[in-house]
């Protein structure tokens, strides 16, 4: 008889690997038994149903979990939004004494019973500053749909507010672009007859824009501050148009 070593032979090997199969094999698979009784069926029916609101109860908690999150954020964003709105209305509203002063003083130069130094007329110095309104919180939040998700009054009072700051907006940009005008006599030590009625026309339009500017931006000021937000900082005036230009 040959002698075997350790190793199995290849057939033994491949027969212990090789699983059983019939009534021999190792796994038992059992078949779905089917109910009995009413009572066995609407228990499994029951059990189904149960897992399946279980299911819809945890995805909708994860879903409101996932919206409050969201529009806290948004929430914090648009407030701090509008507190900076607020701070460059306040900063607008403060200068306005010496818009009224300058624009006087210019109306008297075309009439000829003032001089002034013209030679920077174009400089920021000698222009109202006129800072522009964020906006882009508020539409971030309704663009994904995270404003809906808001309280109805929030988003009515909200919808309020930016529908005047889209109002104001265009009112500052033409009163901004309005004084660039004003450029067309500068270094002019006199005016002759058609440039001072051009100053006489871009101060009157001056002046029709920043009657509108105000009057919104007492009304929105109101709004922002009734909806319990406050400016954050403090923009500075241009107080030199006090002044005569220089």
């Amino acid at each position: 008889m040959a002698r075997t070593t350790g190793a199995y032979p290849l057939q033994t090997m491949i027969d212990r690997l090789s699983f059983p199969v019939g009534q021999e094999a190792i796994m038992d698979i059992h078949k779905p038994k089917a109910a009995h009784s009413w009572r066995e069926f609407l228990i499994e029916i029951g059990t189904i149903i149960c897992g399946i609101l279980i299911a819809l109860m945890l995805e909708q908690v994860v879903d409101a979990l996932r919206w409050r999150r969201e529009t806290d954020e948004a929430s914090e964003a648009i407030r701090k939004e509008l507190a900076l709105d607020a701070a460059a209305l306040r900063g607008l509203q403060s200068q306005d004494v010496c818009i009224d002063k300058r624009l006087a003083l210019l109306a008297d130069w075309t009439q000829g019973r003032a001089r002034i130094n013209s030679a920077n007329l174009s400089s920021w110095e000698n222009r109202p500053h006129l800072w522009s309104l964020g906006s882009s919180a508020w539409d971030v939040a309704k663009a994904g749909g995270i404003a809906a998700h808001l309280p109805y009054e929030t988003r009515v009072r909200l919808a309020g507010i930016y529908a005047s700051i889209a109002n104001l907006e265009p009112h500052i940009w033409r009163e901004r672009d309005d004084w660039t005008q004003l450029a067309r006599a500068e270094g002019k030590a006199s005016l002759d007859p058609a440039a001072a009625q051009a100053i006489r026309e871009s101060i009157s339009v001056i002046r029709t824009e920043t009657s509108q500017r105000r009057f919104n931006v007492t009304d929105l000021l109101r709004d922002i501050s009734d909806y319990g937000v406050r400016p954050d900082r403090t923009y500075p005036p241009n107080l030199s148009l006090c002044e005569p230009p220089k």
